[in-house]
């Protein structure tokens, strides 16, 4: 009969905290020698988020069948990307001094 060890938890680290759609946020996971998995059950080194919110991530080494513990958390949020702002313009007269008004819908 042979006892494996049990490895150990891997660290984690996000490229950045928050990114704006389309952009992609990379979760990197340093320290396991075989398999990593994802709390979100991708299984692999690096998981890349796109999708907007937040959300947090975990991971845990997988060796000789013998996991590991979860990972330290990283919380990460990917924005909506904003309209553009809407110009309203009024008539304007050539030597005249005019006002542009910019409107943003209030969010991000």
């Amino acid at each position: 009969m042979t006892i494996a060890e049990v490895p150990t938890q891997p660290s984690i680290e996000a490229s950045v905290q928050e990114a704006c759609f389309p952009q992609s946020i990379t979760i990197k996971a340093s320290g396991c020698s075989q398999k990593t998995v994802w709390s979100n059950g991708q299984e692999g080194s690096e998981i890349q988020v796109n999708k907007t919110g937040v959300e947090s991530f975990s991971a845990k080494c997988i060796v000789n069948e013998c996991e590991s513990g979860w990972s330290n958390s990283v919380t990460v949020h990917v924005k909506e990307k904003p309209e553009p702002p809407v110009l309203i313009a009024r008539d304007i007269c050539e030597g005249q001094p005019t006002n542009v008004e910019v409107h943003f819908d209030g969010t991000g």
